[in-house]
């Protein structure tokens, strides 16, 4: 991050950052302190594919602003009562 927010810095040109950012509060400390402007995850979304849904949800996006594909709809928090066993830190969004 330190070397991204640098290049941001001197050369002003768009950086992004990768490497064991787990947290979704992590990624928006990083872009929100201008470290850099975009966050790139692999093994995190290996993990979990839909990291950036629950991300958005655990930020606190408003649940109608997190676009879900037509074939995943069946799994927004309000349509599927397992949310509350699956991820229950998000289950009241």
């Amino acid at each position: 991050v330190p070397f991204a927010a640098r290049v941001r810095a001197e050369a002003g040109i768009v950086t992004r950052v990768a490497g064991m950012i787990v947290d979704p509060a992590h990624a928006e400390q990083i872009l929100q302190s201008g470290g850099a402007d975009q966050i790139a995850l692999a093994r995190a979304l290996l993990d979990n594919p839909r990291w950036p849904w629950h991300a958005a949800e655990q930020l606190g996006a408003a649940p109608e602003a997190i676009h879900y594909p037509p074939q995943y709809s069946r799994v927004r928090p309000a349509a599927w009562p397992g949310t509350r066993i699956a991820r229950p830190q998000g289950a009241s969004k």
